[in-house]
């Protein structure tokens, strides 16, 4: 079987690319040698070959097959597919050079200076050491005081993995103990910047405001199911519910219903009435005031009543409204 001379293809396919036949000789370079696969090739070659050059290529692939069956030739010789390739790299390679060149002559003298400079100090030195990137992220990490009393913690990753490994309590379906809460707000702690540990009575903190806000969305939800179920006992269904003491006088039936246990529907039903109950509400500002002012008037304590008194001045109808909001709040919060 004789060869197939492919020159003739090659030039008219490298006509019709023009400034993508280099491209295009490295693609199918690179899937011919098996550093690129079907699905890549495909991707490649249609973003840089047009589909009426697809016969061309076709014929390129049909001839470099034959000639790869068939005896190679008697004489060596160069094909234009690798001196071209060969020549466009050096020509390429020599752009880039005095492009790098003409930017580094523009730059300062100083300038060129340190890039020297960097050079030298990096000869014979690792780019980019092992513990870099451990030393960089311990720098970042804030200088806190250190606690005499703290929980102390000397593998930070251990401690941290140990925490992550701890149950949480929507699969456990119960409190955490303070063991658990222990170990997972350390793990906490130690992410957010907090080298020192945590101090003593911290996670007993925790579980009691944990416990406090259970507390308060139970005593909503009750409050919200017993309002219901008097609303049902106020009605009557049928007949049945009246006695007459007299034939021409009916009288109500008085009934005493006992409350039931809190059932799955009506926890549900009372979360749709009242989302806001898993949610801890912030205080009004006059509960704020009557809690937490002393008889030591300070700076913003007199800015405050300043507020109200040029509201008052401006709406005389508020004066009233804002004692009966002191009095309220000094009741709820048992001042």
């Amino acid at each position: 079987m004789s060869r197939i001379d492919i020159d003739p293809l090659l030039k008219k396919l490298q006509i019709a690319l023009k400034t993508k036949w280099t491209q295009y000789q490295i693609v199918v370079a690179d899937f011919i040698s098996g550093k690129m696969n079907r699905e890549e090739f495909d991707q490649q070659i249609n973003s840089v070959l047009e589909k009426k050059y697809f016969h061309l290529h076709n014929e390129i692939l049909l001839a470099i097959y034959t000639n790869a069956m068939c005896d190679p030739p008697e004489k060596s010789c160069i094909f234009g597919w690798t001196k071209k390739r060969k020549e466009y790299q050096r020509i390429r390679v020599n752009d880039q050079r005095k492009e790098l060149k003409s930017e580094i002559m523009s730059l300062h003298y100083r300038d060129r200076l340190r890039i020297k400079s960097i050079k030298k100090d990096y000869m014979g030195k690792s780019l980019i050491p092992s513990n870099t990137l451990f030393e960089s992220r311990i720098a970042k990490l804030p200088k806190i005081p250190l606690c005499k009393d703290k929980i102390f913690t000397a593998h930070y990753a251990g401690d941290v993995q140990r925490g992550y490994h701890v149950p949480l309590s929507c699969d456990s379906m119960e409190i955490p103990d303070i063991d658990g809460l222990r170990e997972r707000s350390l793990a906490i702690a130690l992410e957010s910047g907090l080298i020192g540990g945590l101090k003593e009575g911290v996670p007993e903190i925790i579980l009691a405001g944990l416990e406090y806000h259970l507390k308060n969305v139970l005593a909503i939800v009750i409050a919200k199911v017993r309002f219901q179920n008097f609303r049902r006992s106020t009605h009557t269904e049928n007949l049945n519910n009246f006695i007459l003491f007299n034939p021409n006088k009916p009288k109500r039936k008085q009934e005493t219903k006992k409350y039931s246990s809190l059932t799955v529907q009506e926890l549900g039903l009372a979360f749709q009435l009242a989302p806001f109950s898993l949610v801890e509400i912030p205080p009004p500002i006059t509960r704020i005031w009557a809690t937490t002012l002393t008889n030591n008037a300070t700076y913003q304590d007199n800015k405050v009543e300043e507020t109200i008194l040029n509201v008052i001045k401006e709406n005389p109808r508020c004066k009233k409204r804002f004692e009966l909001a002191l009095v309220l709040d000094e009741l709820l919060a048992g001042v």
